[in-house]
């Protein structure tokens, strides 16, 4: 866990999970044909899966934060999302383990992240 600051901490989660919702919105609908994402929730402690929350942690050779109870997978290929320490000039700054921005400005696939994992 890293240390917070309110309220700029808390905007930025909020990035971060609307972010990876857009993902998974994109796999529920079917528009990203065989992916798969898994929310992993803690046995120990009997709750419904729905009580669990988001586990965000901060990548501490970069700042990068991301969310490590979510995963996401393209067929057998294990995908890690992250986005930028309080990153202010993109709506959606969701990014691949190397850096590269997989949203548009407007929430949508862009080209480049498509061609590298989709190959659309």
């Amino acid at each position: 866990m890293y240390l917070r600051t309110l309220p700029k901490d808390l905007y930025t989660e909020a990035v971060l999970l609307r972010c990876l919702g857009r993902l998974v919105e994109l796999i529920e609908d079917r528009d990203l044909p065989g992916w798969s994402y898994t929310h992993h929730v803690d046995d120990s402690t009997q709750l419904p899966t729905r009580h669990h929350g988001f586990d965000i942690r901060q990548d501490e050779s970069d700042g990068r934060l991301y969310c490590s109870n979510l995963s996401f997978n393209y067929g057998p290929n294990a995908l890690d999302f992250l986005i930028p320490y309080h990153n202010t000039d993109h709506g959606w700054p969701l990014e691949d383990w190397n850096g590269e921005d997989v949203f548009s400005r407007n929430g949508t696939l862009i080209y480049p992240w498509k061609e590298l994992y989709l190959n659309q």
